[in-house]
């Protein structure tokens, strides 16, 4: 069994990694999984390098004065593809000055959903139908 020498050599020389939110991210424990290679003598094997380490999550749900205070929208934009059959409308949300080409500004809601903020995360998301597959829209950064 043969093992990254990566995490070692970070580790010995206290080199810290830190991504744009200012959370460290932590170097992932060695794997036990075996492999097999067609080499004699792999010179440097990394299943996984590291991972991120976010807080716990602490959700609460926001309304749309909030989401404007913090320079996002909801948009809403036609689809031929959706994550549903007959899906017609995608809602997404957006920094109010920089919305994608075709999007549509919303002043409200739309029914069945909801805007979720992690706040020791400091982000965002839509939750609902329409808003991403399993009705879970992606995190925006705030």
């Amino acid at each position: 069994m043969r093992h990254s020498i990566v995490p070692d050599i970070l580790s010995e020389r206290k080199i810290k990694f830190f991504d744009e939110r200012d959370i460290k991210v932590t170097i992932c424990e060695e794997s036990d999984s075996n492999f097999i290679s067609p080499f004699e003598t792999p010179f440097l094997i990394i299943d996984t390098f590291a991972k991120k380490t976010t807080k716990k999550e602490e959700i609460v749900l926001i309304d749309l004065e909030e989401l404007y205070k913090l320079d996002y929208i909801i948009t809403r934009r036609k689809t031929s593809r959706g994550w549903f059959k007959g899906q017609k409308v995608i809602y997404l949300l957006e920094k109010k000055l920089n919305r994608l080409p075709g999007s549509q500004k919303m002043t409200y809601i739309p029914d069945h959903h909801k805007i979720q903020k992690d706040i020791p995360n400091k982000r965002i998301r839509l939750v609902g139908t329409n808003a991403g597959p399993n009705n879970y829209g992606p995190w925006c950064d705030i």
